[in-house]
């Protein structure tokens, strides 16, 4: 999302008509056409008349915020700071175009800063900005890039009503709209299932439709069959309690995908179980302030060493992360490979500490389920890994086999697809990270 709408942020310079930036060339070419509003989003089906839009702007009284009333969003009305639209000036002196880079000198950002003229013409809005000394600036912001960063009503979390959805192989990988759908409902309930997946590479073409497959010590893929001696507890065939993958990791993959390459009809259990653990710790929240705090002030250690692949994997963390707000911003759940609490002698930092996980734990294992699925040959369940945890109830072989082949993708890199799918396709969405 950003990069197209920063080029559409980049796309004008005042007097030279319009500067378009190719996805399959990346340089920039003066346009046919001069009028710079419109052929920008000729590739992509954005809105080429975004001005149309634009119920009513003003400038408040003390020329430190402009006011933006869009139709698209019943004229609610969205308020521009001054110094936050100096900031994202589009002329040439502030931002270079071929990186979509910011030039502005910091210096330039010392408010008061006031908005002296505005006018919106040819899908931008001119503005000149009067510092405190007299100083003038003159450019322009896209309508496009207001429109995308405006405050969005947000739904009720209730509006949205959970379910499995569920992909043919082929859809996801023969068209964008396909895989659009697919990022999409990944996006919003957290995990997505693909049906009738070849057994060779089946696996690897989904995940490399996103992106690239992240290299763990694992290796690019890992298979998940009940041995002797296992090197991870998912190799055996014990029930696995509600987790994430990766949790001695600092920078846990962002999807997993798991691939069922064959479930003998003679095994029984190994059903998987996924949950939205941020669901689940907003509601212990509430139920139980005291342990949660507890969970957000004393640390532990994730950590897993495999004399096998040579690695020792250590993170130092908390159960629960807050972000600025005060929201839950990260959760690191993991029961078998959580260490020890880093304080080792405080009798009451220890004693409060294993009440609230303990009833953290209970809570989890406790809590109703999103969805359960039984595996079946060419199913590839994928699903946000830090986000939904998930469990498996215990295996029966009963002489079969039973086999999964997994691989990680990057969050990162899965957002940046539905974004720009987002864009190309007309889709309605600007793909933030859904948690909740």
């Amino acid at each position: 999302m950003f990069l197209i709408l920063r080029t559409a942020r980049s796309a004008w310079r005042c007097s030279n008509g319009i500067y378009l930036k190719s996805f399959n060339y990346p340089k920039f070419r003066p346009a046919k056409s001069q009028h710079r509003a419109l052929s920008v989003f000729a590739e992509f089906k954005l809105p080429n008349n975004i001005s149309s839009d634009v119920e009513k702007h003003s400038i408040s009284p003390d020329k430190k915020h402009l006011a933006i009333s869009w139709k698209a969003d019943n004229s609610q009305t969205n308020e521009y700071y001054s110094l936050w639209l100096r900031h994202q000036c589009n002329c040439e002196k502030c931002l270079q175009i071929s990186s979509n880079q910011n030039i502005i000198n910091p210096d330039d950002l010392d408010p008061p800063i006031f908005l002296e003229e505005l006018s919106i013409k040819d899908e931008c809005v001119y503005i000149t900005w009067k510092y405190e000394d007299g100083r003038i600036h003159k450019g322009f912001i896209s309508l496009h890039w207001l429109y995308h960063m405006r405050r969005k009503i947000p739904a009720k979390k209730s509006d949205v009503k959970f379910y499995l959805p569920e992909f043919e192989f082929e859809e996801v990988l023969s068209s964008d709209e396909g895989l659009y759908n697919y990022l999409s409902l990944m996006n919003q309930h957290g995990v997505v299932k693909v049906i009738n997946a070849p057994a060779e590479k089946g696996m690897a073409q989904i995940a490399e439709r996103i992106s690239f497959r992240l290299r763990s010590f694992y290796g690019f893929e890992f298979d998940v069959l009940v041995v002797d001696d296992p090197i991870n507890i998912a190799y055996s065939d014990v029930r696995l309690k509600h987790h994430t993958d990766l949790p001695y990791c600092y920078h846990q993959a962002g999807l997993q995908h798991l691939h069922c390459i064959k479930n003998d009809p003679c095994v029984k259990g190994g059903v998987l179980t996924l949950n939205n653990i941020y669901t689940i710790a907003d509601n212990f929240r509430k139920e139980y302030p005291e342990y949660f705090l507890t969970l957000t002030r004393v640390p532990v250690i994730f950590h897993h060493l495999t004399f096998t692949l040579q690695t020792y994997m250590e993170v130092r963390s908390t159960i629960f992360s807050l972000d600025h707000n005060g929201d839950i911003s990260y959760v690191r759940w993991s029961p078998a490979p959580q260490g020890p609490v880093i304080e080792m002698k405080d009798a009451s930092t220890l004693d409060a500490f294993f009440k609230a996980y303990n009833q953290f734990y209970r809570y989890v294992e406790n809590y109703p389920p999103k969805t359960t699925i039984t595996y079946r040959p060419g199913d590839i369940v994928s699903f946000h890994n830090f986000r939904m945890i998930h469990a498996r109830s215990k295996i029966e072989l009963n002489g079969g086999t039973r086999h999964l082949r997994g691989c990680y993708t990057p969050i990162d890199e899965f957002l940046s697809k539905l974004r720009y799918l987002s864009i190309k396709l007309g889709k309605p969405t600007s793909a933030p990270l859904t948690l909740f």
